[in-house]
């Protein structure tokens, strides 16, 4: 046991400062410690889980793996005192109509251990904790910042160290954590790093607070759930939560605050949407290709690393203690395909089909990689046969891989732009391209050539290369990886690699000017719909004082 403890001791275990969001900050530095891994016992614990149940979102086969994580923690951290005040965990679904609708949630490696955190059994306990609020969702967002902030006081003024806890998806434009609302991740709630730091007394920030974020990840990786058990389409958790008892998103390069106001704006979302909808409607083919708007963002990755293990030293009988279910074998290959009759929806997930084919052929990443849980399971039970979906949910499952297959195109069109001599991105796998050239580099090379891969990839976020979609879901990290993997392995300088990625910017305006040809723009545009919106949004832009320069739609 010790007295102190440093991150940058601990391997893997990535910690940021406030002071630049890197792990600079904290280099060197010591942290007093009581009892590790456990929790300080003056310590009080504020949890958010940001998911809600809006179009079966909390559904186990989709992004059910925050609530697997939300509940495990609230079962390992329960107050050894059932009196005690000192933790608050607030979330939009009731735990009662979660295990009324889904039966159970499970936690752990579908191959080996995995334990139910989440079913009837389990409610008494959790109700007699006293310590849950179930928040509606328009509300939880500011329930939680309320709380935050008198927790905050509470803290400071009986000396306790405040643990904050939130689950939740980032949002790939505004980099902010999506927080309850009644609609989908668009038009979600965003909360940021700021307004958690703005709540803080300035004593307790500077003495609990030095690490913003402790993230499970290093820079611009995504979090993993663990691997899905196919049978159910389970995550059953992620590797993230698995590592660590309080995590943040931690925003690796400051977005302006004029992005983060613009993007989640509902005239903006509004006058965006119509122009997507008034497509769908004009062209045939509008549900299976996919359009770039010029409104775009940077890409941008959630920052969570794989983390194998659950921290459970402490916990060992509380984890022992659930129910246990039995380990399923390690499917071989995918989930087998199977015929569709040609009849109402199965037409419709025919075409899917075919799409599915054509985007797992292209190496698109783990299934168990955050923005790929829900998605992956979708189309895994469209390769299987299932037509049992809605219509809405099938149109989302074109929008989604109509705009990752396009963004991949997009990613290889732009690599021949700037001439680089490298595989093509439905020929790569990254991390197993990685894998297979890199092995003869030391830690030390590999670790360098990662920081030359950040190095570039912000450059391209930066620069707008590629064209963030409407209506693409969660952020598709692939394409921006390939095109930095691309440059670092072209051996080039960097001040050529920066050349050539301005160069391929400037080319931009070209290519939105054939989508803009392609797609009927001068049509759209004339649409009253769209017409009306785009007002809204243009009175807004005057009245925010935004700087918002309009293309001419005159091409």
């Amino acid at each position: 046991m010790t007295d102190t403890i440093r991150p940058d001791s601990i391997a893997d275990f990535n910690a940021v400062g406030r002071t630049t969001g890197t792990k600079a900050d904290l280099a060197g530095m010591e942290f007093l410690i009581h009892c590790p891994p456990d929790l300080p016992p003056r310590s009080r614990i504020v949890s958010l889980c940001g998911i809600t149940d809006w179009g079966d979102g909390a559904s186990p086969q989709k992004d059910g793996w925050f609530i697997s994580d939300f509940y495990l923690f609230h079962h390992l951290l329960r107050p050894r005192d059932p009196l005690s005040t000192n933790q608050i965990w607030l979330t939009s679904e009731s735990p009662d109509d979660l295990v009324r609708k889904y039966t159970e949630y499970a936690h752990g490696d579908p191959h080996g251990e995995r334990r139910v955190v989440l079913e009837t059994q389990l409610l008494d306990e959790i109700s007699s904790a006293g310590n849950l609020r179930v928040v509606a969702r328009k509300d939880l967002l500011e329930r939680f910042l309320n709380t935050v902030r008198e927790q905050a006081l509470i803290a400071e003024r009986q000396s306790e160290q405040l643990v904050i806890m939130i689950f939740g998806h980032g949002d790939a434009v505004t980099s902010g954590v999506l927080v309850g609302g009644e609609g989908d991740s668009e038009s979600a709630p965003r909360l940021f790093m700021r307004n958690i730091s703005r709540l803080l007394p300035s004593d307790l920030s500077s003495r609990y607070l030095n690490v913003t974020g402790i993230a499970a990840a290093g820079e611009e990786k995504e979090s993993h759930s663990w691997p899905v058990s196919r049978s159910i389409g389970r995550a059953s958790g992620s590797l993230a939560a698995s590592a660590i008892l309080a995590s943040l998103i931690k925003v690796e390069d400051e977005v302006s605050q004029e992005l983060e106001e613009i993007s989640p704006h509902p005239t903006y979302i509004e006058f965006s949407h119509s122009i997507f909808k008034t497509i769908k409607a004009m062209h045939f083919f509008g549900e299976e290709q996919r359009i770039h708007f010029s409104a775009e963002d940077d890409e941008w990755e959630m920052n969570y690393q794989s983390r194998l293990g659950l921290p459970l030293a402490s916990y060992k009988t509380r984890w022992e203690s659930l129910r246990e279910i039995p380990a399923t074998a390690p499917s071989e290959g995918d989930v087998g395909e199977a015929l569709l009759p040609r009849t109402g929806n199965a037409r419709q997930c025919g075409r899917l089909q075919v799409l599915a084919r054509e985007y797992f052929a292209a190496n698109p990443g783990p299934d168990n990689a955050g923005p790929n849980v829900a998605f992956h399971n979708a189309l895994r039970f469209i390769l299987s046969g299932r037509t049992d979906f809605a219509k809405e949910e099938l149109s989302k499952l074109f929008d989604i891989v109509t705009y990752r297959l396009g963004s991949m195109h997009e990613a290889d069109y732009l690599r021949t732009q700037m001439e680089i001599e490298f595989p093509s991105i439905f020929d790569v796998d990254i991390y197993e391209w990685k894998k297979a050239n890199w092995p003869e580099f030391t830690a030390q090379d590999r670790a360098e050539k990662e920081h030359i891969q950040s190095k570039i990839r912000r450059l391209i976020q930066q620069r707008r290369l590629l064209t963030h979609p409407i209506g693409g879901g969660l952020s598709y990290t692939k394409p921006v990886n390939y095109l930095a993997l691309a440059l670092l392995e072209s051996g080039l300088p960097w001040e050529e690699i920066d050349n050539r990625i301005k160069n391929a910017g400037l080319q931009k305006v070209a290519w939105y000017r054939s989508v803009y040809k392609a797609w009927r723009g001068k049509g759209v545009v004339k649409d009253e719909a769209v017409i009306t919106r785009r007002r809204a949004f243009l009175e807004t832009v005057k009245r925010m004082g935004w700087k918002i320069t309009e293309r001419n739609e005159s091409w």
